[in-house]
């Protein structure tokens, strides 16, 4: 006998478990029990339709088929009728979305950085650098010649570049000294406003002498030796020695004050720095060989 498979579904139930009994004699037949535990989720009237059973009786392999009587029940509610059914499940609300609050404090704080981050960059640079306070006319222009004192220029053949050096520096210590303009004045302007100079008339000779030697050398690429260019670097702290101010006399610590010299670019090949030669001098008078008034007899190499 081969009973219905009920494990599935049956019509609006399911099956969740079910439990044969053991068969009982009954005269000459047998009954065997079948206990289905059913559930639904739906109340109301019901009907199990009817299930088919096969029947085989010894050797005989044609099967007899029975059917069972349909069964009906009823479901019934077990909560109180004022609970409501289970709803279905609802359709998606729209939610009204608000202001982006979040993106709008976070451009606010990026906007505060930046404008944070300008504000130090500007401030740092609007910030006034103290200005560091210039050296009285005499000891600044010492300075100026301690720092080719060792003749090294000399030595690596820039013996142009040395004399620009010396004579921007002299100049610059008399413009302070004594508030004459000669950094941009060529050489013959140079000489005649030192012929106002308070200096005496051998200190006067020399600058002549001094702008002479010196303009050689820049400008008509004349030779100095290690030898002449110590004694006119001693010759020039000699004179910034006799011609520095004395105690309690007006220049003293520098009372005409100059702003520094500007930077000026000395170019090796044409010897230019802004201090030019004299406006008398011409280019056959810069080729003849000149006689040094360093060494008075000794021509120029």
């Amino acid at each position: 006998m081969e009973l219905p498979s009920v494990l599935g579904n049956l019509g609006s139930f399911e099956v969740k478990d079910y439990q044969p009994s053991d068969p009982k004699d009954a005269g000459n037949l047998k009954i065997q029990t079948w206990h289905f535990d059913l559930s639904t989720y739906t109340v109301g009237k019901y009907t199990i339709p009817p299930q088919l059973v096969e029947y085989r009786h010894g050797k005989d392999m044609a099967a007899a088929q029975f059917y069972t009587q349909p069964i009906e029940i009823n479901v019934v509610r077990t909560s109180p009728e004022t609970v409501k059914d289970i709803a279905d499940i609802a359709t998606l609300a729209e939610v009204k979305s608000g202001p982006p609050w979040l993106l709008y404090g976070l451009g606010a704080l990026a906007a505060l950085i930046l404008a944070f981050i300008l504000w130090r960059r500007f401030r740092t640079k609007s910030a006034p650098k103290a200005a560091k306070p210039a050296l009285p006319p005499f000891e600044e222009a010492m300075a100026k010649l301690a720092g080719v004192k060792d003749l090294s220029l000399i030595r690596l053949n820039r013996a142009r570049e040395f004399c620009f050096i010396l004579s921007e520096a002299l100049r610059r210590y008399l413009d302070r000294r004594y508030g004459i303009d000669s950094l941009e004045s060529t050489t013959a302007e140079f000489l005649e406003k030192s012929r106002t100079l308070p200096v005496t008339a051998a200190q006067k000779q020399w600058l002549a002498e001094f702008c002479e030697a010196t303009d050689l050398i820049k400008f008509a690429n004349a030779t100095l030796l290690e030898s002449e260019a110590g004694a006119l670097l001693a010759k020039t702290e000699e004179f910034l020695r006799q011609t520095r101010p004395k105690e309690n006399e007006p220049g003293a610590a520098g009372d005409i004050a100059l702003p520094p010299p500007p930077k000026r670019a000395f170019d090796r090949k044409t010897g230019r720095d802004g201090i030019g030669p004299t406006r008398r001098q011409t280019r056959g008078q810069a080729q003849e060989p000149a006689r040094s008034r360093l060494h008075p007899g000794r021509p120029w190499p």
